[in-house]
């Protein structure tokens, strides 16, 4: 997101689009992340999902609710999260303002999770008067749920089709140098970015003719993710920006719980028991590192912005090809009755097993990972507003 007072501004954003939201997984993902039981329907979610909001509004009644009249005094204050979803209904309308009361009132009056209002929004000193700035409704809720949360596990159960069962656990981390989630700097310079994340999916089969039940735990990381403006150009009614994808890890392993929210240690994962019977115990490991998509220059039209058409830098096809490229390559510790032996085509039919169970987990990670906004090898950016200003005219930024 960008501004530049009296002059011109663009927005845009960067992340995961979400084109529907899965009820039951999104409210255990808000249960979790507010402490709360939530269960809002999917009239709820498409709402939030669709609406932006006014910024300059929603300071104005957060100003007015905790009595500071000075925006950079307000932007330091620590408040509820109660709070700010009080002043997003109060700042919206119909199904969505309906869908963000209903959700503060399942916050309820008890103990609640507070967060510095500048780790979502920092404004510049030097940027002074209104912010005509509008932000999706639905990525400025999960930012501050999930900065209020702080890093920390959260389980999921994914729906995948039978006689597969899925436990996922998710760790959302910080954003790069805790950068707030918008940014609005005085010489026009913006700079938004995606949080890190970890997700860690175990699935189990039922029993397998012979085998028993096959284990496969499924771990991915993503680094954070960033995209800023490069140039603003009025005479072509358009605006560049430079964006890059997070660097990515996905692996075979297994992870202990406290391990997978300390972004502060590596993940160490140990070999997955993919197998364990008396006659055959089958370990696996495999890791893929994705690298980021390097500095991507974007430019955006008229057209794409009238559209709200995104841009993906990196491959959205890169997850499935990882994993099975995974489970292809993967180490294979094989003991049959206790011995070190793999009996003529056993490790070939493991791995065609591994690769028929890894592939609809495909669409679980997609799932997930875009509820945090975050993606494997690939980011969205998309562009939400140009202004080209003149002299007198007050500064104008939407996302």
């Amino acid at each position: 997101m960008a501004i530049r007072p009296a002059r011109d501004a663009a927005a845009f954003s960067i992340g995961s689009r979400l084109l529907s939201l899965d009820p039951p997984l999104v409210n255990s993902l808000l249960s979790q992340l507010t402490g709360r039981q939530i269960q809002l329907t999917a009239l709820s979610y498409d709402s939030l999902l669709t609406s932006s909001l006014d910024v300059d509004a929603l300071l104005q009644d957060l100003g007015k609710n905790l009595s500071v009249a000075d925006r950079e005094t307000l932007l330091t204050r620590n408040l509820s999260t109660r709070t700010l979803v009080d002043s997003m209904a109060a700042t919206t309308s119909g199904q969505t303002s309906v869908a963000l009361k209903s959700l503060s009132a399942a916050l309820g009056t008890g103990a609640d999770r507070n967060l510095r209002l500048d780790s979502l929004i920092d404004v510049a000193p030097g940027v002074k008067g209104s912010i005509n700035a509008k932000v999706p409704v639905w990525d400025l809720l999960s930012a501050a749920l999930g900065e209020a949360a702080g890093p920390q596990t959260i389980s999921l159960n994914a729906d995948v089709d039978a006689p597969v069962s899925a436990q996922v656990r998710v760790a959302i981390g910080e954003r790069e140098q805790k950068s707030a989630w918008l940014t609005i700097a005085r010489d026009g310079t913006t700079v938004v970015r995606t949080a890190q994340a970890r997700v860690h999916v175990d699935v189990t089969t039922a029993n397998l003719a012979g085998l028993g039940r096959v284990h496969l735990p499924v771990y991915a990381e993503i680094a954070s993710g960033k995209a800023a403006l490069a140039a603003i150009d009025c005479r072509a009614d358009a605006f560049d920006v430079i964006a890059r994808s997070g660097v990515a890890s996905v692996a075979l392993g297994e992870i202990e719980s406290a391990r997978l929210s300390d972004f502060s240690r590596d993940a160490a994962l140990s070999p997955a028991a993919v197998l364990d019977t008396a006659a055959l115990k089958v370990r696996a490991a495999a890791r893929i590192n994705v690298g980021d998509s390097g500095d991507t220059r974007l430019r955006f039209t008229r057209n794409d912005i009238d559209s709200l058409n995104a841009r993906t830098i990196g491959s959205k096809s890169i997850l499935g090809t990882t994993l099975s490229s995974l489970v292809a390559n993967a180490n294979l510790d094989i003991q049959v009755l206790g011995l070190g032996l793999a009996l003529p085509g056993l490790p070939t039919q493991i791995r065609d097993i591994l690769a028929s169970i890894a592939a609809p987990l495909d669409g679980v990670l997609q799932e997930v990972l875009k509820l945090v906004g975050a993606g494997i090898g690939e980011a969205d950016v998309r562009a939400a507003g140009l202004e080209c200003g003149h002299k007198g005219s007050p500064p104008i930024l939407a996302a």
